[in-house]
């Protein structure tokens, strides 16, 4: 057993035994040929506590704290992480969803009564459906809110695409189908809501080699994977990392959610994180007890997803 202590910006303070992975300093991944931590965008030297490279983020005006386009989570790494290697509102509003998510829901504990299967679910979201409600509404509150502060959009996934809702809302709340907790019967690391659009899809190949990828039947014949392929976030490596879940369901609902998602990022202008990668990021929230799915644009308004059926 290991144990590690270090200072705010990540510099190691005491090691006690052998360090034996390469996730370190905030469960980031340390770069040793390098000497400095991989955060997706950009690589920290907790040294100097700056990046290798400028934030693409432009400050809006009047926010000082980002001003510094290099300095580590805006110079206060004792409140702020960054794990995005982007700009601290980021991180402040991924934090801020899944605190909000957690504490509306209030299913911490209930969450842990369905394991894997909706039917579960049902019977959770029968028992606390004014909770449920209280957790929409605040939700779209909440998201209007983060427009305002941060021109975001948002989309919404609800009943009418429920096995893909059902299984994002297991990722966020760290109940997800992933590396290491294939079976969804334990743990796993909370996925962030916060994504960035891609223009290249991930492979998708490497799915029919891992449990969930395998004895596909007739009414479970698609692997759903969140965050998506066509996005950052997604693909491989980062499901090795334990930051994708992979769950079966019917490849009528999966189609359908990756029609309506083209047509929210379509609408709302959720540009490819490879032409302008400050407009990729958007706002994935899940919610059971939502009776339809739907996006907020940059300026809060109500965007519908409906696609081609």
């Amino acid at each position: 057993m290991s144990r590690s202590r270090y200072d705010a910006f990540g510099n190691g303070v005491r090691n006690e035994g052998a360090i034996a992975n390469k996730y370190l300093f905030a469960g980031e991944q340390f770069d040793s040929s390098l000497g400095d931590y991989y955060l997706r965008d950009r690589f920290y030297d907790a040294q100097t506590g700056r990046f290798s490279r400028m934030d693409i983020y432009e400050a809006r005006l009047g926010d000082l704290k980002n001003l510094n386009k290099y300095v580590y989570a805006a110079g206060n790494p004792i409140t702020n992480t960054d794990p995005s290697g982007l700009f601290i509102g980021e991180i402040t509003v991924t934090e801020k969803i899944r605190a909000d998510l957690e504490a509306t829901y209030r299913l911490p504990a209930a969450v842990r009564l369905y394991q894997t299967t909706r039917s579960n679910m049902i019977a959770v979201a029968a028992a606390l459906a004014g909770s449920f409600a209280l957790a929409a509404a605040t939700s779209m509150a909440m998201a209007r809110n983060l427009n305002r502060q941060f021109g975001i959009p948002v989309v919404f996934w609800g009943n009418d695409v429920a096995e893909t809702t059902d299984h994002q809302f297991r990722a966020v709340m760290g109940y997800g189908y992933t590396h290491g907790n294939e079976s969804g019967t334990g743990f796993s690391l909370p996925i962030s809501p916060a994504l960035r659009r891609s223009r290249n899809e991930h492979d998708r190949a490497w799915l029919r080699g891992i449990p969930q990828g395998q004895n596909l039947n007739a009414a479970l014949n698609d692997r759903d994977e969140f965050p998506y392929a066509k996005v950052i976030e997604g693909g491989e490596t980062n499901y090795n990392a334990g930051r994708v879940s992979v769950h079966q369901l019917s490849l009528n609902t999966n189609r359908r959610q990756g029609r309506w998602l083209k047509t929210f990022w379509d609408r709302a202008d959720v540009t490819q994180f490879e032409v302008n990668q400050s407009r990729s990021w958007f706002l994935n929230i899940p919610v059971p007890a939502l009776g339809i799915s739907f996006g907020l644009d940059r300026n809060a308004q109500i965007v519908n997803v409906y696609g081609p059926r």
